[in-house]
């Protein structure tokens, strides 16, 4: 299921205040700003995430992706269950397999071998281990959303300074 929030800011009252940057400047500029506005969202719905349900961040960033389009910028979060081994180490216990702080009961790893896949019985079949989480991205991609506008004004303010000094020869 996928849901899409549009977000829309109107940043004319900082343009308004470089009026002598050119039109390349100031392409580059709200590039760079959509950029690093992006790379702010993103740690901040996995610092969100990984408070909320205490995954590891590393297994949540590969699941954050950002898309710099010609028109604005795309967020996408991918909420499919994480599988077993993603969350940490995992090891055999008497009651199935853990991994990182999370336990999966009746789940089995093939081999001695720690660190492996974990693997669980499901009417019949065999299939990975996973833990479920949409719940926990879904509320730190709404606690984030109200912070963008102020963080893109921000940035923004900082990359139209920039490259007015650049293009001044000040930098």
């Amino acid at each position: 299921m996928a849901n899409e929030i549009r977000v829309q800011f109107d940043i004319s009252r900082v343009v308004r205040l470089f009026d002598d940057l050119s039109r390349n400047g100031l392409n580059q500029a709200w590039k760079t700003t959509l950029r690093k506005t992006g790379g702010w969202m993103k740690s901040q719905v996995a610092k969100a995430v990984s408070a909320d349900s205490r995954i590891p961040q590393k297994a949540l960033r590969s699941r954050l992706l950002f898309y710099l389009k010609q028109y604005g910028e795309k967020f996408w979060l991918g909420m499919n269950p994480i599988a077993a081994h993603r969350l940490g180490k995992t090891r055999k216990t008497r009651r199935g397999v853990t991994a990182g702080r999370f336990s999966f009961p009746g789940a089995f790893t093939f081999g001695n071998q720690p660190g492996k896949p974990a693997f669980r019985r499901v009417q019949g079949k065999v299939e990975l281990a996973r833990l479920e989480w949409n719940e926990a991205g879904e509320r730190a991609f709404q606690g984030v959303i109200p912070r963008i506008e102020a963080r893109l004004l921000k940035t923004l303010e900082q990359e139209l300074h920039y490259r007015l000094l650049k293009e001044q020869g000040k930098i």
